[in-house]
């Protein structure tokens, strides 16, 4: 279990995302997202479930995104994260809004002293901006998603509307707040 910061998109372009999860699922090319991945989302921040400071989160949550207006992001190519974890996400262009977004959140988590357990791949240098689509699976069953998804997806553009605080596995919404 942990808990993360997430950015939510529009209903239409949640449903393609979801879409591609149902089919990497009955294709047999990928189904942990379609069973547990809760909904489409961009993690700022993970940690693990040892974190003791979920109200200070939430607070530098409802403070920071109470002026950030809804923005838009285009998802243009598919990535991998190599390795055991083996991770096949939607990335979306880099924009200055998102990274400025993530850095001002990461700073804020400094400033309260809440790096304990904060997983170090989220740090301002070491993040890329992602939207699992494969988790965990055999390298099989991976390489096959990784075809599935080469076939069929085509650039989204999806507009962040929402963030959210949750716990995951299973994925619990704790705080949720819609941009402006």
């Amino acid at each position: 279990m942990g808990f993360s910061v997430e950015l939510l998109f529009d209903q239409e372009s949640e449903k393609k995302i979801r879409d591609l999860w149902r089919l990497l699922y009955e294709e047999g090319g990928g189904d942990f997202m379609y069973l547990n991945g809760g909904r489409p989302h961009i993690s700022l921040a993970v940690y693990y479930s040892e974190m003791e400071h979920l109200e200070t989160l939430q607070e530098i949550v409802m403070s920071l995104f109470s002026n950030v207006k809804k923005f838009k992001l285009t998802f243009n190519s598919i990535g991998v994260f190599p390795g055991k974890e083996r991770v096949t996400f939607l990335n979306p262009k880099p924009s200055m809004k998102l990274l400025n977004i993530h850095n001002t959140l990461y700073n804020e988590i400094r400033r309260h002293k809440i790096r304990k357990y904060y997983w170090g791949h989220y740090k301002p240098k070491s993040w890329v901006p992602h939207c699992t689509m494969i988790l965990n699976n055999e390298i099989d069953l991976h390489i096959k998603g990784i075809e599935i998804l080469s076939r069929e997806f085509q650039t989204i553009e999806a507009t962040v509307e929402r963030v959210a605080l949750v716990s995951f596995y299973p994925f619990q919404i704790i705080y949720e707040m819609t941009l402006h």
